[in-house]
């Protein structure tokens, strides 16, 4: 009984570790983005250092799990790269440039409502009540947030386009861990995680190489606390994140660890706030709220919990 206890501890905290990560990736990528290197150079340095990190991690696995079965699998596993890494990820730093790191945490929170949506569509999952009320809650949070936002960091003159621009990417995130699901049980996670890293560096690289080669992150005097946080995006926020998520999954229930995403706008908005990036609104506490409800109604029985959202291997 006490080791089951120190399991449990053991993989809530390696959670809650993912989500204190998580918080201080966006906040980061905030301060770096564009002054020290543009948008689309960073998403493409993150996908190169995930893919060469996860490449030298699989090298030391037995060549027994290496392999995938079929070519169908492969094909899955490139799409979800484009979807998961590259597309969510393109977007969702254009998002994060032109809104706010506070919006970003609030919208993030739909995702789980978002795959619920796309299983219903795509795989006949069974709808109750109070899945109804909670998918209900959940949109009316997210439009609630896009169109009470203010012009106050955001461009173009439209004050709703960066957090449309994070809503689209957690519509393809949501995409990805539903297309790549089945594969999580059957396939090593860290394979898994190579080939998406590697369709999400090819992806990116049109877009991306450039931006990197030309940041000025290259030409200006060396700023260690830049250097610290851009170090901290490539590595924590990508590789640290994902090992630490598998290890959890070990020790705690997928439902019980996509509770934790949760936290991410009181953990990340106190981190916001206190680098002084953005301000928290009335908005965008009743948004989360009107979240949060909905996937409370989404979760209010077992049958409920059986079909909820696993926790995802990849983020922002």
């Amino acid at each position: 009984m006490r080791d089951e206890l120190k399991n449990k501890l053991i993989g809530n905290l390696l959670i809650l570790g993912t989500i204190v990560i998580y918080s201080f990736n966006t906040n980061y990528m905030k301060t770096v983005v564009p002054t020290w290197i543009g948008p689309f150079g960073l998403v493409f340095f993150r996908c190169l250092a995930s893919f060469i990190g996860f490449f030298i991690i699989i090298l030391f696995l037995p060549r027994k799990e290496l392999v995938i079965s079929s070519k169908k699998e492969k094909i899955f596993l490139l799409i979800g790269g484009v979807l998961g890494m590259g597309a969510n990820m393109l977007f969702y730093i254009i998002g994060l440039e032109k809104s706010g790191p506070i919006d970003a945490f609030i919208i993030r929170t739909s995702q789980p409502i978002i795959v619920l949506i796309l299983s219903i569509i795509f795989f006949n999952a069974h709808l109750y009540w109070n899945k109804v009320l909670g998918i209900i809650l959940g949109i009316g949070g997210t439009v609630y947030i896009t169109a009470f936002q203010t012009k106050t960091g955001t461009s173009d003159g439209i004050p709703y386009l960066g957090d449309l621009y994070l809503l689209i990417s957690s519509i393809f995130y949501s995409t990805y861990l539903v297309l790549i699901k089945r594969y999580t049980m059957k396939i090593n996670p860290f394979v898994i995680l190579t080939w998406l890293a590697f369709s999400g560096t090819i992806l990116t690289m049109p877009f991306g190489l450039k931006e990197l080669i030309e940041a000025p992150l290259w030409s200006k005097p060396l700023d260690i606390a830049i250097m610290g946080e851009i170090l901290f995006i490539l590595f924590c926020s990508t590789m640290i994140v994902n090992i630490l998520i598998v290890k959890a999954l070990k020790y705690v229930s997928s439902f019980t660890a996509s509770i934790y995403i949760f936290l991410l706008p009181i953990t990340g908005s106190l981190i916001t706030i206190w680098m002084g990036l953005q301000s928290l609104s009335l908005n965008k506490i009743i948004a989360f709220i009107l979240i949060l409800s909905g996937f409370v109604f989404i979760n209010i029985n077992k049958r409920s919990k059986r079909t909820s959202p696993h926790y995802p291997l990849y983020d922002h």
